[in-house]
């Protein structure tokens, strides 16, 4: 059998932003019909080196050579970055060249783009008014269409997955399988291992900005993975039971609460309790977080008590002690523009101020001590937020919000695009909360192993009601399942 060509080689790649290292000396390569995975913590080098392979940033050392002549190379990133208000097949033919295609062949390439995926999207639809992911295919057929079908194709996907669940993520997987058998090479970012596992051939473990070990994912299990990633084991947070729940005080009640997909959505959440709340897309369950804080743009009705006091905006969910960790943290939760104090401070209504005059040195002192009791790696406080990996957003968000000191948290997806070491972080700082002050805490997620480490209840939405729920540890998840589908 002879040798799958070698599409692209890296060789010696380094990258430094002042006096910090972001790659040192990173080699890999890429064949032809393989999805070859790039796997580290938040911090290890995995975004630099996307953007080097994508050709955002030049590498101050090393090169990337081209295994073969005309080698085209299309991105998919972890923001999709489309453009909202563009169509459907706008987006997608953006990127090709005017001169490659007539307007009369737009329809039928990007038919034949979005049917390699096994969709059938409106091209007339707005990407913004598309369920995210609806957007992340978008994004994968504008990637391909970069790459205009050319023999020896890269295409790199940096954590899209991470915003696909159940049978979209299924979905995506057979799409990857489909464009590896047509010879194309993949290079897959993700946190999420399984499905590195699962899909990848190779493996290419980075951390600290150097390549630890490239390995055959058929070697691999995830205990060793997660080995190499992190240099030892990492234990995930548990859940603690909430002793006496019956009894506790109910922080938040739900009542009739509808909206564009949930219908007569009715829920209690007690102190000191997590209620995992799940469904499949499309069922309506990841429109709950923000029918709950009033964030959501669609229509609501029903009612939503918080500490026995009625909320009808995010302003009053906050005031009445609630707090938001929505999935789409760059474009909801931050001010990109901002530094890491601007965007703790967000969390803190009206800042720390004494006569209307806001106290700088105050904000720092807490947003100083909240960066290092949360573990947000950071060059400091002034640092852009932009700067910081993923998971470091994460711990951030998550610091601000419970810094508040709130009786009440809903989170959704809040371990999307974070590594495992960061998400055991997130999670115990959660959990802590939650057995040391009684937070209660409704935690959305589409994950259900995810879910049922997390939660002492999860209740399940289907086809946009409230189908069932079962307590963790009395129930067997596989009842779960049944309800879902």
């Amino acid at each position: 059998m002879s040798e799958p060509t070698v599409l692209l080689t890296a060789e010696g790649l380094s990258k430094w932003f002042g006096a910090t290292y972001a790659l040192r000396g990173v080699s890999f390569d890429v064949r032809a019909g393989e999805i070859h995975a790039i796997v580290g913590a938040n911090g290890s080098g995995k975004s630099t080196l996307v953007k080097i392979l994508s050709g955002a940033y030049p590498p101050d050392r090393g090169q990337i050579t081209a295994g073969t002549d005309g080698l085209i190379i299309g991105t998919v990133h972890q923001n999709l970055s489309l453009f909202g208000e563009a169509t459907v097949r706008e987006n997608i033919c953006g990127v090709i060249p005017a001169r490659m295609l007539s307007a009369a062949r737009e329809t039928a390439v990007v038919k034949r783009l979005l049917g390699q995926l096994g969709l059938a999207i409106p091209l007339a639809a707005k990407v913004q008014e598309l369920p995210i992911d609806q957007q992340a295919f978008v994004a994968v057929a504008r990637a391909l269409a970069r790459t205009q079908d050319a023999p020896g194709a890269v295409l790199i996907v940096d954590e899209v997955t991470s915003v696909l669940r159940g049978q979209a993520a299924t979905r995506f997987a057979e799409v990857l399988g489909r464009l590896r058998d047509r010879g194309i090479g993949i290079v897959l970012v993700s946190h999420d291992l399984d499905e590195v596992l699962g899909l990848a051939d190779r493996v290419t473990i980075i951390t600290d900005g150097s390549v630890r070990a490239v390995e055959e994912a058929a070697s691999l299990d995830r205990r060793r993975l997660i080995e190499l990633m992190t240099g030892g084991s990492v234990e995930a947070a548990g859940v603690a039971e909430a002793e006496g729940a019956a009894t506790r005080p109910v922080v938040l009640s739900v009542t009739g609460l509808s909206g564009d997909l949930l219908h007569e959505f009715n829920l209690e959440v007690r102190s000191g309790e997590v209620v995992g709340l799940i469904g499949v897309p499309g069922s309506g369950y990841d429109e709950a977080p923000y029918l709950i804080t009033g964030a959501g743009a669609g229509r609501r009705s029903g009612e939503v008590r918080l500490s026995g006091r009625a909320v009808h905006s995010p302003g009053a969910f906050a005031a009445h002690g609630g707090r938001l960790i929505p999935a789409d943290r760059g474009r909801t939760a931050l001010v990109s523009a901002g530094t890491v104090l601007e965007n703790f401070m967000l969390g803190h209504q009206g800042g720390h101020a004494r006569w209307g005059l806001r106290q700088a040195r105050q904000e720092r002192q807490l947003a100083e001590a909240a960066v290092a009791r949360y573990g947000v790696k950071c060059a400091g406080i002034a640092a852009p937020i932009t700067s910081l990996s993923g998971g470091n957003q994460q711990k951030l968000i998550m610091a601000r919000c419970l810094e508040a000191s709130p009786r009440v948290l809903v989170v959704h997806e809040p371990t999307q695009g974070v590594d495992v070491r960061a998400r055991a972080e997130l999670l115990a700082h959660m959990h802590r909360a939650v057995a040391e002050r009684g937070l209660g805490v409704v935690y959305v997620c589409g994950d259900l192993d995810e879910v049922w480490d997390n939660a002492h209840r999860v209740v399940v939405v289907r086809r946009g009601r409230k189908v069932g729920e079962a307590e963790v540890g009395t129930t067997a998840k596989e009842s779960v399942h049944q309800l879902l589908y």
